[in-house]
């Protein structure tokens, strides 16, 4: 048995909370129960995107040394592919460029 645990917009309040449905995506008769309907529509919401791109840095390349590049080793690459491009893009989505201070001073040891 295959499942998934699915919490969406998708899914019905139990007692006034949403709570993770898990869906067994091998029963015979996963098309006639409403959670694995709605993780279809979830799933077809997300793929009506015309652009989508997912960045995420949760250090799980990190694993994988030598063989995957870790997600600052990507910004590098990015930038070192255009770099006027990359300076767009990050004006675009109004990155912060004082963030890295702020994360380098909330990094620091209390001592």
């Amino acid at each position: 048995m295959s499942t998934v645990k699915l919490l969406s917009t998708f899914v019905k309040r139990t007692d006034g909370a949403k709570i993770p449905v898990e869906i067994d995506i091998d029963s015979s008769d996963k098309k006639e129960h409403e959670d694995y309907l709605a993780l279809l529509t979830s799933i077809n919401s997300l793929l009506d995107f015309d652009n989508l791109i997912v960045l995420a840095g949760s250090g799980t390349s990190l694993t994988f040394k030598g063989i995957a590049p870790s997600m600052g080793r990507l910004w590098d690459k990015c930038k070192e592919q255009n770099p006027a491009l990359f300076e767009a893009v990050l004006e675009a989505v109004k990155y912060d460029n004082n963030q890295s201070n702020r994360d380098d001073e909330t990094n620091v040891s209390a001592s």
